[in-house]
């Protein structure tokens, strides 16, 4: 049986990009999100009824960081 209460996004890069692009839609179906070394703001308009708790982790080295920071 699946626990929706324990079921976790982790993305890194690219993935934490489109995560963070997509969030609207897959925000309801994670208990949290961790976006590492990517991240972006979202795609559309609007936000789920209830975002999950998010960990941002990205280097300001990182070439794409202003992106991840506008999230």
């Amino acid at each position: 049986m699946l626990d929706r209460e324990r079921v976790y996004l982790l993305a890194w890069s690219g993935g934490a990009s489109y995560a963070g692009a997509w969030l609207s839609r897959l925000g309801g179906r994670f208990a949290a999100l961790a976006l590492v070394g990517g991240g972006m703001p979202p795609a559309e308009a609007g936000c789920p009824a209830c975002l999950p708790p998010a960990y941002f982790l990205v280097g300001e080295d990182n070439p794409l960081h202003e992106i991840a920071r506008r999230s």
